[in-house]
């Protein structure tokens, strides 16, 4: 758990809790357990500060973690596919609605020709700031997984 002390909770979430919606969002996003630096730090975020899950989630996507397994790999391929259809499972819990969508992404990655390696992340804003994924997953839930069913705990 986490290393708070006396520290009280600043808003949505409790410690129990917002360990275990960081271990789902680390699952989501990341693919991989949580570990004890990220639950720390983002724990304290959640807890201590009255953070939102939804910035989490960016936080994750933004990444040098996420850039170096889910983006660098794929850049010498120029399937931007490849980057752009997973980013859709992650954030916003489903699969692309058809390719015409994954194409219309692609400028956030491709300029004039270009990579753009900063482009990931304009997509992962794309994504999170989208109507959609308000809509689905609101300030506090975790893509395909929802609201955390007892974030005070």
């Amino acid at each position: 758990m986490f290393g708070f002390g006396q520290q009280q909770a600043a808003g949505y979430w409790g410690a129990q809790g917002a360990q275990e919606a960081l271990e789902a969002a680390f699952q989501q996003i990341l693919g991989r357990p949580i570990d004890v630096p990220g639950l720390e730090s983002w724990g304290r975020y959640l807890v201590l500060q009255g953070g939102t899950m939804r910035e989490v989630i960016r936080g994750l996507g933004h990444s040098d973690e996420y850039r170096q397994r889910f983006v660098d790999p794929l850049v010498p391929t120029n399937n931007w596919g490849a980057i752009i259809r997973p980013m859709y499972l992650k954030f916003l819990g489903r699969p692309p609605e058809n390719e015409a969508a994954v194409v219309a992404h692609s400028h956030a990655l491709v300029r004039n020709g270009q990579y753009q390696p900063e482009g990931y992340k304009q997509l992962v804003n794309a994504f999170v700031d989208s109507d959609e994924y308000l809509q689905r997953w609101g300030e506090q839930g975790i893509p395909g997984f929802g609201q955390h069913p007892n974030p005070q705990r």
